[in-house]
């Protein structure tokens, strides 16, 4: 088995999709540093000085109860008038926040995860296509190993993929926040947030992968995977919160969501992270299940 789980998975980081897939995430990935870093202004004194200027500025223009202000009420002072009209001191912070690197991997969880959906896919659609299934097989004729080598291979590169590519936004924002941006509040709290959205983000991209490589299986190409996960995350799921909101909390995309903030959710989606997270892998197993049992019973040729 050991020997067969290695084959699988070199043969998993070899294919061509999953070498473009990373190759277009680390570009990406300095892209965004790069406009982070352009984009994010230092805090600067100055600006401070000079908002804080115009604001008493401002103020005693207020004060001289000029034509272009409102009369003085009998319960507040003119003082008082013009603080609250005015309001107090803002200056814009256009600093890059590391502790907003949380909402980063929350943004990016939905590329991971339609990334792992497709390559899991193609791994197994790929041998159907190809018709290598039948040679491999006639090496290792036993269909369940197979089946679960391939499987694991999957499962086990998308996981790591997706915590790596995470791993190294996280270190070129976290230069760029030192360099352009501010580090302030990035302690050891923030840090066990930070990689829990990172290990579920991968979580869910293996389960994603997972799902797309049974139901390749089932289907027995890429084609029938990508149709089925497209009419249903765009079709049916839409339907169903349309015309059923309250069975919105056994869909995928809504578990999804209360699962990668780790939060519970809000009605009608009323469950804990935890429990999101096995409705999730109770639906990746059924199809796994209905996936091996269409893999051992039909005929590969």
């Amino acid at each position: 088995m050991s020997a067969l789980l290695s084959v699988e998975l070199r043969r998993m980081l070899a294919r061509r999709l999953v070498l473009v897939f990373t190759v277009l995430a680390f570009v990406a990935i300095i892209v965004a540093a790069v406009i982070t870093a352009v984009t994010s202004k230092p805090f600067e004194p100055a600006v401070r000085r000079q908002v804080v200027a115009d604001r008493g500025a401002t103020l005693q223009a207020c004060l001289q109860d000029g034509p272009d202000w409102p009369p003085t009420p009998k319960n507040l002072t003119r003082r008082e008038l013009c603080e609250q009209i005015i309001g107090p001191v803002f200056v814009p912070d256009q600093r890059f926040h590391l502790t907003g690197l949380r909402d980063v991997f929350l943004g990016t969880a939905f590329v991971l995860v339609v990334g792992g959906w497709l390559l899991g896919e193609s791994f197994m659609g790929a041998e159907w296509h190809a018709g290598t299934l039948g040679t491999l097989l006639t090496w290792e004729p036993r269909r369940l190993r197979v089946f679960v080598a391939k499987l694991a291979a999957a499962a086990a590169v998308l996981f790591l993929l997706a915590l790596v590519l995470q791993a190294v936004l996280g270190l070129v924002l976290a230069a760029a926040a030192a360099l352009r941006g501010t580090t302030e509040g990035a302690d050891a709290e923030w840090l066990r947030s930070v990689s829990g959205v990172a290990v579920r983000v991968a979580g869910l991209t293996a389960m994603a992968g997972a799902m797309g490589f049974a139901i390749a299986t089932i289907g027995r190409n890429t084609a029938a995977a990508l149709g089925v996960g497209f009419a249903y995350l765009a079709v049916v799921e839409g339907l169903v919160r349309g015309l059923r909101p309250q069975w919105s909390r056994w869909l995928i995309g809504d578990n999804a969501g209360v699962f990668l903030t780790g939060k519970a959710g809000c009605p009608p989606v009323s469950r804990s992270p935890l429990g999101a997270g096995g409705v999730i892998a109770v639906y990746t197993a059924v199809l796994l299940v209905a996936a091996l049992v269409s893999f051992r019973e039909r005929d590969v040729t």
